[in-house]
């Protein structure tokens, strides 16, 4: 599975405070819809590297939309799960009030070393509905994925 076509799994946002620890895996047990996306987390270790940040917005996965990364290699569905990881803080507000119409945030991929050109960023876009929209920012991606949501700030 390419990078670029990544987000087609994105179909909530799940976001954290950047002052506050947090802890992953305790957070999205409370939401069943996420188990999947949970249990991937933790197996591949990026639990731990997740919760060790600070300022982060996670865009987790709901169950009925996660299948692709099933029967993928832990290597694969690290690297896909990374680009799910933003390196900054975005709550619905801040998303909203983007002050350019479009902007490129870092994600953990980005950090891993073997991201490729723009691999490792995302463009976040608010629509001209006001809908926000998720891509990866290498060359040719479109909008696969929009915000639906947010289950914790």
């Amino acid at each position: 599975m390419a990078i670029k076509s990544l987000l087609l799994l994105l179909t909530i946002t799940l976001l954290f405070s950047s002052s506050s620890a947090h802890n992953i895996t305790r957070i999205l047990s409370k939401h069943p819809k996420f188990s999947i996306f949970n249990s991937l987390l933790s197996s591949t270790n990026l639990a731990k590297k997740i919760n060790h940040r600070h300022s982060i917005t996670v865009l987790a996965v709901s169950n009925d939309s996660i299948g692709g990364l099933i029967g993928l290699s832990p290597n694969i569905q690290r690297r896909i799960l990374s680009v799910h990881v933003i390196l900054d803080y975005f709550d619905r507000e801040k998303l909203q009030n983007l002050k350019s119409h479009s902007t490129i945030v870092p994600t953990l991929f980005q950090t891993s070393g073997i991201a490729k050109g723009r691999t490792g960023f995302l463009n976040i876009t608010k629509l001209a509905n006001g809908q926000i929209a998720f891509s990866s920012a290498a060359s040719g991606a479109h909008h696969v994925a929009k915000l639906v949501g947010q289950i914790a700030a």
